[in-house]
């Protein structure tokens, strides 16, 4: 290492931001219907009904549990060298030298982002990832540290 240059940055983590509204939509979509499920009598003669319940908790048990993963996992590390965002089974790696800009956003668009209140992380040829730490003015600043050159759009 020359004298000049500066030591690594320590890798910060941000969680993202979670919006209460999401939380409460993602519980009632699956346990509404469970509920209902639940309180139908089916005949004596409906064999059929029984499995059909027990797929149906089964498959809003799953619903559940990868809404939890996705609750529990979604994160943003900036290391030394890339941007690398954890929601969910899905993982994004950015290295900073493709950065080309972050703006402020509430776009809905689906991504590793639990909270409209986003940030757009535009990267490569035209494309990004919307993400949503809970101070994304501390983001910013962070991730400028890393990449003094970034363009930000407020």
């Amino acid at each position: 290492m020359s004298a000049d240059a500066a030591p690594p940055l320590p890798d910060e983590v941000f969680r993202s931001r979670v919006d209460a509204w999401l939380v409460v939509m993602i519980v009632a979509i699956t346990v509404v219907p469970l509920v209902i499920l639940m309180t139908v009598q089916p005949s004596r003669a409906d064999l059929g009904a029984g499995a059909a319940v027990i797929i149906a908790v089964a498959a809003m048990a799953l619903v559940l549990l990868l809404f939890a993963w996705t609750y529990r996992s979604t994160s943003y590390l900036l290391t030394d060298a890339a941007l690398i965002i954890r929601c969910g089974p899905l993982n994004w790696h950015v290295a900073y030298r493709d950065i080309t800009g972050v703006a402020k956003t509430s776009n809905p668009m689906s991504s590793a982002a639990l909270s409209l209140r986003r940030l757009e992380i535009r990267y490569g040829e035209r494309r990004y990832v919307l993400i949503s730490p809970p101070d994304r003015d501390a983001f910013i600043a962070a991730l400028r540290r890393r990449a003094p050159d970034l363009e930000v759009q407020t």
